[in-house]
């Protein structure tokens, strides 16, 4: 079982934006370069003092301390983020980049440099370093990360996305090969819906790399169900990159699939689906009365909407209420191996198949 370790660290900490209200930050554009350098020293000093008495209250409050001139709240300038981002990044990547610095100590530094209020053109470098970290609560950072800088990246610096000969590797090869490797679903979701909000916000630009990485690992990933299990990390996971994924495909974006990419998008969507329900289906102690896993549920409804966005099939709904067998008998026969639409709308698509241990349907 992968251990769980790293998300119980994370689980004391805060990931989302900071904010303070009306709480005034100590530096801002006003301050002197020196003085803002001194502060921002200042508050690694202070979280590492708070790491080494195990008080995470007092890091926490180093760490906010050290973001709150960047919320949007206080109406930042840009020539100030851009600054205060590089000063962030210089004190404290070193610490998220090492591996024998002090888990809770190395995870508070890179939700610093992770952080998606930080100038994006000051941390790229980092989240590429960071993404290749042995620690997986700093890869998922990373990833987090990425899902804000990744699209103005991709419009602005795209050249840091693809990679140059001689110079550091590009994101999108990179994130390929995380994808490739990756054993933290967490992580996996990450990076699809980066990948996604990239695609969404290039418009029709340069979207043929990260749409093949995108739409392949989407089908590694889910047709590994077949064979192993879901866990609740990978239900969560899958919901994420399927949200990401309708959001692409909705009226509103609409970006444009070759037919390979189209099936590979259904076949993976499909799989989750279907994978999903016959898990939950075998897992459940009786599920002709047992109701749908509220998880899993959400999952199937996001691939319902994926599938309408991409072919425009509108599938029969299903209740949270359901059964777990009503759910399953009514996702195969709309997505299931006999699905009638799999000689017109999803011809080309690879349909689920029953998992180990089930009934061919």
């Amino acid at each position: 079982m992968q251990s769980r370790w790293w998300q119980a660290a994370l689980l004391t900490l805060v990931l989302g934006p900071t904010a303070w209200g009306v709480v005034t930050p100590a530096v801002s554009s006003a301050t002197p370069a020196a003085a803002r350098l001194e502060f921002v020293q200042k508050c690694a000093k202070e979280m590492e003092t708070a790491v080494a008495a195990n008080n995470t209250t007092a890091a926490a409050r180093a760490r906010k301390d050290a973001l709150l001139p960047l919320d949007p709240a206080t109406a930042p300038s840009t020539a100030f983020i851009g600054d205060y981002s590089k000063e962030l990044v210089a004190t404290f990547s070193a610490t998220a980049l090492n591996p024998k610095a002090p888990t809770a100590l190395m995870l508070n530094a890179a939700i610093i440099v992770c952080h998606p209020q930080l100038d994006f053109l000051s941390n790229d470098a980092v989240l590429n370093a960071a993404l290749q970290s042995a620690n997986p609560g700093v890869r998922y950072l990373a990833a987090k990360g990425l899902i804000a800088d990744l699209p103005l990246l991709a419009v602005q610096l795209p050249v840091s996305l693809i990679g140059q000969q001689g110079r550091r590797k590009g994101l999108y090869p990179l994130i390929q090969e995380t994808l490739a490797k990756e054993p933290s679903a967490l992580v996996v979701g990450e990076l699809h819906e980066a990948l996604i909000r990239a695609i969404i916000e290039t418009k029709g630009n340069g979207l043929q790399l990260p749409l093949n990485i995108l739409t392949a690992s989407l089908v590694k990933h889910a047709t590994a169900w077949k064979t192993n299990p879901p866990t609740g990390e990978d239900l969560l996971s899958g919901t994420q990159s399927l949200n990401a994924l309708a959001d692409m495909e909705s009226a509103a974006n609409k970006v444009p699939l070759s037919t390979p990419q189209k099936n590979d998008a259904l076949t993976a969507t499909m799989a989750y689906m279907s994978y999903a329900i016959q898990w939950n289906q075998q897992r459940s102690s009786d599920p002709t009365n047992d109701p749908v896993d509220p998880t899993v549920y959400r999952l199937v409804v996001a691939g319902q909407k994926v599938v309408e966005n991409i072919t425009g099939v509108t599938l029969k709904s299903i209740s949270p209420v359901q059964k777990a067998a009503e759910v399953m008998l009514t996702t195969n026969l709309e997505i299931g191996a006999d699905a009638e639409r799999y000689a017109d709308k999803f011809k080309g698509v690879t349909p689920p198949q029953s998992i180990a241990g089930g009934e061919e349907k």
